[in-house]
């Protein structure tokens, strides 16, 4: 976010990235139980992974018009040609829009104020590359009844600095953890 210190001039910032992810792996399971009602399971594999990241930032910005007017110039004719050209025009403007254009009548000065708001959208290149990783899993599973069990399992990601260096330094993460806890019905 952006002040101006005088406060004519605000913008607000909002960045946005997306990152677009496509894992291609191989890997290994294995399933040990431990009793009737317990089984660890899990999986290691590595594969590649496809990725285009994508930025882009949105601005919002206003700035603010005020006008001054001593109001005895206004009737007195002490205001040059210009300054009357621009006390008719937001005059004008104030009669028909009071709410976007508005008119203060303080101490004997006549202030109309005008808020432009705009925004505007800058797009980044997109990033593209490949990724090595390696996803180890494990997890614990308990059958609740026939065909029907709790799994409760932790899987990471971690990516690999193999590769040029520009593609690592343009996809964003290292590692990714998944925790999860789910249904499994078996048939």
């Amino acid at each position: 976010e952006y002040w101006r210190p005088d406060s004519s001039y605000h913008g607000v910032f909002n960045p946005y990235q997306w990152l677009n992810e496509l894992r291609f792996g191989m890997g290994a399971s294995f399933q040990l139980p431990m009793n009737e009602k317990w089984t660890i399971f899990g999986n290691f594999g590595g594969g590649i992974s496809v990725f285009r990241r994508r930025l882009k930032v949105v601005e919002d910005w206003t700035k603010v018009f005020t006008w001054e007017w001593d109001s005895l110039d206004v009737v007195t004719g002490g205001l040059t040609e210009e300054e009357i050209t621009n006390y008719q025009i937001f005059s004008d403007l104030h009669d028909s829009d009071p709410d976007m254009y508005q008119l203060d009548t303080l101490n004997a000065l006549y202030r109309f104020r005008y808020d432009h708001h705009t925004t505007v959208t800058h797009f980044a290149p997109d990033k593209k590359g490949v990724r090595i990783y390696l996803t180890p899993s494990v997890g614990v599973r308990y059958l609740l009844k026939e065909g029907l069990s709790v799994d409760l399992s932790y899987q990471g990601i971690w990516y690999l600095n193999i590769g040029k260096a520009e593609v690592r330094e343009t996809f964003p993460l290292r590692s990714k953890s998944l925790v999860r806890l789910g249904l499994t019905f078996s048939y």
